[in-house]
C-alpha cells in the first residue's frame, strides 16, 4: 500500500468513528441556575393525547410510592431504576413492590424521575427487551415514557411531563377510578 492510499484509508477510518460517536444516544451536561443538570435526549414511538390511550397500552395502572433508587448509565445514556411500593392497583396485576426503570436521573433536567417519598399515579409495562418477553417480573416502565407518570399532589394526581402539553394537567380521583370502569378519564 502507497502512502497517499494508507492516509486516505486513516482518514476514512477517523471519519467513519466520529459519525458512529455522533449517532449514538447521550446524555449532555447542561446548566440551570448554577446547578448540575443533565440534558437526556430520547425519541418517543408514540405521543398520547389523553387518559384512555395511555390506559388502553397499559398492562398495569396502579398508584405507587417511590422508594430507593439505583442509577446506571447504559451506553452513555442515565437510566434510574426505582423500587416502588404499590398503594393501589387500578387495573392490571403488579406485585406488592416492583422496580421501575426510567430514561433520566435525578441530574437529569428534561426527563421526570420518581422522586423518593413521592407518590404517583403510573401507567406501566413489562420492561422488554424483546417483544413479549419481560427482562424481570417486577421490572416495568411508564407508558409513553414519562407521559405515564402523574405526581399526587393532595387529592390530584399532576402530570410530570412537560411535553406531553396534550394530556390533562391534573387528573382527579374520580378520574382515576374511571380508568378502573374503562371511563373516559
Amino acid at each position: 500500500m502507497n502512502t497517499r492510499s494508507g492516509t486516505r484509508f486513516i482518514a476514512f477510518g477517523v471519519l467513519l468513528t466520529a459519525l458512529a460517536a455522533c449517532a449514538a444516544p447521550q446524555a449532555k451536561p447542561a446548566s440551570h441556575s448554577g446547578t448540575k443538570a443533565v440534558t437526556v435526549d430520547g425519541a418517543r414511538h408514540k405521543g398520547y393525547t389523553s387518559i384512555r390511550s395511555l390506559a388502553a397500552d397499559s398492562t398495569v395502572v396502579l398508584i405507587a410510592k417511590a422508594g430507593s433508587q439505583t442509577a446506571e448509565i447504559d451506553h452513555r445514556v442515565p437510566f434510574t431504576t426505582t423500587t416502588m411500593t404499590v398503594i393501589s392497583v387500578v387495573r392490571g396485576n403488579a406485585p406488592n413492590t416492583f422496580r421501575l426503570r426510567q430514561l433520566g436521573s435525578a441530574d437529569s433536567a428534561d426527563t421526570p424521575v420518581a422522586q423518593q417519598g413521592s407518590t404517583y399515579l403510573l401507567f406501566l409495562q413489562p420492561f422488554e427487551l424483546q417483544p413479549g418477553v419481560p427482562v424481570a417480573p417486577d421490572l416495568f416502565v411508564t407508558v409513553g415514557a414519562s407521559s405515564g407518570m402523574f405526581q399526587q399532589q393532595g387529592s390530584t394526581f399532576r402530570k410530570t411531563d412537560p411535553d406531553a402539553q396534550e394530556l390533562a394537567a391534573v387528573i382527579t380521583e374520580a378520574a382515576v377510578r374511571a380508568i378502573d370502569a374503562g371511563g373516559t378519564a
